[in-house]
């Protein structure tokens, strides 16, 4: 019988010990929410606009199109048929939209990103870079 209660004893110790440490941990624990577009290493001044794509601009031509640029469109919602919509009515060609992920891929005038930057709901512009397949490499390598 002591053995019982004993035993009772020292599992209402561990319960009532364990719920007083989680009591205390939620109390003390901070919660930071930043989104990754507040920490993007690729947009250090914050702007909404990739560094790699800034620097890609400012070459000319050399990566996109003349006056036109290759973007990914970036929100904090998952792109809306509205969404779409404004950038086709804004002259912008839609040329992915992705499922799972909230970014639509684009061709878009250079001289509108700045503008898109500041559209409520788009975080970030990013460059979409460019696959290109080296067939004199890949030809042996496949065999």
């Amino acid at each position: 019988m002591q053995h019982k209660a004993i035993a009772a004893g020292i599992v209402m110790f561990l319960l009532l010990s364990t719920s007083f440490v989680n009591l205390s941990a939620e109390e003390n624990t901070i919660i930071y929410e930043n989104n990754w577009w507040d920490v993007y290493s690729r947009d250090k001044n914050h702007d909404g606009i990739s560094d790699l794509l800034i620097w890609k601009l400012a070459q000319g031509d050399r990566f996109f199109n003349p006056g036109e640029a290759r973007i990914f469109i970036r929100y904090d919602h998952h792109p809306t048929d509205y969404d779409v919509e404004r950038l086709e009515n804004a002259g912008i060609e839609v040329t992915y939209r992705a499922q799972y992920i909230d970014l639509l891929s684009t061709t878009i005038s250079r001289d509108i990103i700045l503008e898109i930057a500041n559209w409520e709901g788009v975080v970030m512009l990013d460059d979409i870079g460019k696959a290109e397949p080296h067939m004199a490499d890949a030809v042996p390598a496949m065999g």
